[in-house]
C-alpha cells in the first residue's frame, strides 16, 4: 500500500496498458472473492434500497478522523465563494477585513475559482462582464488557488459517504471547500452557515 505522500508523487504519471492490467489483474481477482464472501441476501438489498435497515445502520459514525491532518500552529483561511462576492459587490469591504485581521493567510479552492468564474460568463450585460471578470481575475492572481489533489478527494469521499449514511445534503462544491480546508488544517471562511456546519470536522467562521 502507497502511502499518501507516494500516491501524491505518482499523480500525472502515464502508464501502458499493459501495465495497468497487471498492477490490477491480482487486485481484482482478489476482490471477486472478497466480494463472494460479503455478499448478502436479497432481503437486506432491499431494505438498502428503501434507505433503511441493515446497510445504513452498518454505516460508520462519522469520517475516520485520525486520517485528518493535525492542527497546524498557524490557521489559514479558505475563502468561501460567499465571501469574495460579497467584497465584490460592497466596496470596501475586503479592505475592512484586512484592517481586522491584517496577517490572516488567505487562499481559496480552484472549485471557488470556477465558481467564480462561471459567474463571469453569465453576466447579463457585457460592462457587468467586464466588471465581474476584473475583480474575478484579481482574486485568482492575487490569492493562493488550491487543487483538489489526492488528500482531498479522499477527505471527500469519506464525508460524502459520511453524510450520505445520515441523509444529510449539501452541494458537491461547498463539500469539496471544506474537504480542502480540513486537509489543510485550516478554517472556511463564509456567509453558508447552514451548510459548511453540517460538515463534520470542519472548523468555519462567519463573515
Amino acid at each position: 500500500m502507497l502511502s499518501m505522500e507516494a500516491e501524491g508523487a505518482k499523480m500525472g504519471k502515464t502508464i501502458s496498458a499493459t501495465e495497468a492490467a497487471r498492477n490490477f489483474s491480482g487486485l481484482l481477482n482478489k476482490g471477486e472473492q472478497d466480494a463472494r464472501r460479503a455478499s448478502r441476501p436479497a432481503s437486506e438489498i432491499a431494505l438498502a434500497r428503501k434507505g433503511r435497515g441493515v446497510f445504513r445502520s452498518r454505516c460508520i459514525e462519522g469520517p475516520a478522523q485520525g486520517s485528518w491532518p493535525p492542527q497546524k500552529g498557524t490557521v489559514g483561511i479558505v475563502l468561501d465563494t460567499s465571501v469574495l462576492i460579497e467584497w465584490e459587490r460592497k466596496i470596501g469591504a475586503l479592505e475592512d477585513y484586512a484592517t481586522t485581521h491584517p496577517d490572516e493567510p488567505l487562499g481559496l479552492s480552484v472549485i471557488t475559482a470556477a465558481e467564480l468564474l462561471h459567474g463571469v460568463h453569465r453576466a447579463d450585460n457585457a460592462a457587468r462582464r467586464l466588471k465581474r471578470s476584473a475583480f474575478v481575475e484579481q482574486a485568482i492572481s492575487s490569492f493562493p488557488v488550491y487543487d483538489v489533489d489526492l488528500a482531498v478527494a479522499r477527505l471527500y469521499a469519506e464525508l460524502w459517504a459520511t453524510l450520505d449514511c445520515t441523509g444529510t445534503r449539501i452541494g458537491a462544491h461547498d463539500l469539496i471547500i471544506g474537504a480542502t480546508a480540513i486537509s489543510r488544517g485550516d478554517k472556511v471562511l463564509t456567509l453558508n452557515r447552514r451548510d459548511f456546519g453540517k460538515i463534520p470536522g470542519l472548523s468555519f467562521k462567519v463573515l
